[in-house]
């Protein structure tokens, strides 16, 4: 989460965080890769609703399967809650949320 909390503090939404994203180094510190999909919400010193259906359907929030615009951080967000529950359960709770 802070790698997260990182990323939002400098204006970015990753928009994909998904296990596949997450590194595990050698001294257990987690990374997160492929920024492929990642966007800027903060533009000018203004933040700006991100538009685009990009991700990994299970990992999506419904705002960004909708095909609206939405905010970056609740997006990421959502996306770490569903990547929580993957662990814990070792499941999903759905395969895309609607």
């Amino acid at each position: 989460m802070s790698g997260v909390e990182h990323l939002h503090a400098r204006g970015v939404a990753h928009r994909d965080l998904k296990p596949a994203n997450l590194l595990l180094t050698e001294d257990k510190i987690l990374k997160i890769a492929d920024f492929g999909l990642a966007d800027l919400f903060v533009l000018k010193g203004e933040e700006v609703r991100l538009q685009g259906t990009v991700g990994t359907p299970a990992y999506m929030a419904p705002e960004v399967l909708s095909g609206s615009t939405y905010l970056g951080p609740p997006v990421d967000l959502w996306s770490c809650g569903v990547i929580l529950i993957n662990l814990l359960t070792r499941g999903y709770p759905w395969g895309q949320a609607v």
